[in-house]
């Protein structure tokens, strides 16, 4: 997994987040504008000359110094490069897509726990009706929420929120991950941590989660069809996003102790 190599002596300084990518041809000078630049002037009442730290969401880190404000935008000016990071867990999540904030909530979460991809489904009990045009709408939003939620937790990788497809279609799609599990409220006897025990906790970790009605039966043999192993999260029956946050914190913990040659 590894741990982020920062660019040394300034993580103590605002953290922002960028649309440019800060890799390869990065411009030496470029304009932030929108929230960014009105939380950098008018929250934070940093000015000219003052240091700020910058990611782009996909590994990029930099250092810059303010040069000046443009009417509403700040123009900036990259003083130190550091070399691409990846701070996410090998974990991944394949959730039925829930009802409105719920979803929102999960997305932000997951984002602060460094999970790696998340793949939003439509499932028999998907309480949610999305034409297409909707679905762009939803992921659009959701993506923006990771990036707030990567600014907020001073995170330097989002996760990959993928469009809304079909269950099926998403269990294809992840042959390359070397644990599988799905969480379902029937299952009495192996937990999340002995499942993937049974695995040799290897990684890549892929968690199937259902949406509010949970998985039907068919649902249910199709993860398992496809090599995913049922697990509980205890004895109480969770909320949907409950039990993907409490997952990702789960094998976080576990990734780290092992990491830490702990375990």
């Amino acid at each position: 997994m590894g741990m982020p190599v920062p660019v040394p002596g300034v993580m103590g300084l605002p953290h922002f987040v960028v649309e440019i990518e800060l890799q390869g041809s990065t411009p030496s000078r470029f304009i932030l504008e929108g929230s960014e630049a009105h939380h950098l002037t008018r929250v934070l009442r940093l000015g000219p000359g003052d240091l700020v730290r910058l990611v782009d969401g996909r590994g990029g880190i930099a250092v810059a110094r303010i040069v000046g404000e443009q009417g509403q935008a700040v123009a900036l000016e990259i003083v130190e490069t550091g070399r691409p990071q990846e701070d996410r867990l090998p974990v991944d999540i394949i959730v039925g897509v829930l009802k409105g904030e719920r979803m929102d909530w999960l997305i932000q979460k997951a984002t602060e726990l460094a999970v790696r991809a998340v793949h939003p489904v439509l499932m028999e009990h998907t309480v949610v009706r999305m034409d297409s045009k909707r679905a762009s709408g939803r992921l659009f939003r959701w993506r923006q929420i990771a990036r707030q939620a990567l600014k907020q937790c001073r995170g330097l990788v989002a996760p990959v929120v993928y469009p809304v497809i079909a269950l099926e279609e998403a269990l294809s799609e992840t042959p390359r991950s070397a644990a599988k599990m799905v969480f379902w409220e029937c299952e009495g006897e192996q937990d999340l941590v002995s499942a993937w025990r049974e695995q040799a906790c290897a990684v890549p970790v892929t968690l199937v989660i259902g949406p509010e009605g949970g998985l039907s039966s068919a649902e249910l043999q199709s993860c398992r069809g496809a090599g995913f192993r049922t697990a509980s999260l205890g004895r109480r029956t969770l909320r949907a996003e409950t039990a993907a946050i409490a997952g990702i914190a789960v094998l976080g913990a576990l990734m780290e102790w092992r990491e830490g040659g702990r375990g």
